[in-house]
């Protein structure tokens, strides 16, 4: 179910803490605000952002964002 405990934010946070690059959405884009300011609130959310930056910074953060933001497998190439 979509049931969220405390158990699910100190699980975010100890990704945090070991350096996983977390990510949460921002109040001005988000309908609910409520999980995503409790990650920010615990400092779970390495970075707030709003919902139309958060794909662009997770590929980046991945490091497989190209000019134009999309994801280009290691070792592929493209096919004309």
């Amino acid at each position: 179910g979509n049931h969220v405990t405390a158990r699910h934010f100190i699980k975010g946070l100890q990704m945090r803490e070991a350096g996983a690059h977390t990510i949460a959405q921002d109040e001005a884009t988000s309908v609910v605000y409520g999980m995503p300011r409790a990650a920010k609130d615990l400092g779970a959310a390495a970075a707030i952002l709003p919902l139309q930056a958060i794909a662009r910074a997770t590929l980046a953060a991945l490091g497989t964002a190209t000019p134009l933001g999309l994801a280009t497998p290691a070792g592929s190439r493209s096919r004309s």
